[in-house]
């Protein structure tokens, strides 16, 4: 009865040490999203308003003075799960005269619904096909805006 237990005991320090997060896997995530592009500060907040629109997008926030272009998707359902937003951040700063930096984040929302209450996660999605193809619209956009 003792050793049944300890084990029990055991076993159910083993589960919850392991649910923990431990300091090593907070680590600063890598710097996938950032690219130069060619054009004025304004250029480029109008042309990355634009293009997250095209993408289908809804702009929740924008801040000319910091650089800020925070964009939502709709609400989509995922079968026996929930749902799933997809939440889009760019922020632009000027670093030359006619060159500046834009780091856009994508971020993945999943709402699980059950019967006695909800569950929600997020994830930061890494795609860099997907960026590289924003970065490439919000340039040609910016570039067809100032000609």
């Amino acid at each position: 009865m003792k050793k049944a237990y300890l084990c029990i005991v055991l076993l159910l320090t083993m589960i919850l040490a392991g649910c923990g997060v431990s300091v090593s896997s907070l680590k600063k995530p890598e710097p996938h999203g950032s690219m130069e592009l060619e054009g004025t500060y304004a250029g480029a907040i109008k042309a990355t308003m634009q293009v997250f629109k095209d993408y289908g997008f809804i702009l929740k926030n924008t801040d000319y003075k910091t650089g800020l272009v925070q964009g939502e998707s709709a609400v989509m359902p995922v079968l026996f799960f929930g749902t799933v937003t997809f939440e889009i951040t760019a922020t632009v700063e000027q670093v030359g005269d006619n060159t500046v930096r834009e780091r856009i984040t994508v971020v993945k929302k999943l709402v699980k619904e059950w019967t006695y209450g909800n569950t929600k996660s997020s994830k930061i999605v890494r795609n860099p096909g997907y960026l590289k193809k924003m970065y490439k619209d919000i340039q040609a956009q910016m570039l067809a805006s100032e000609k």
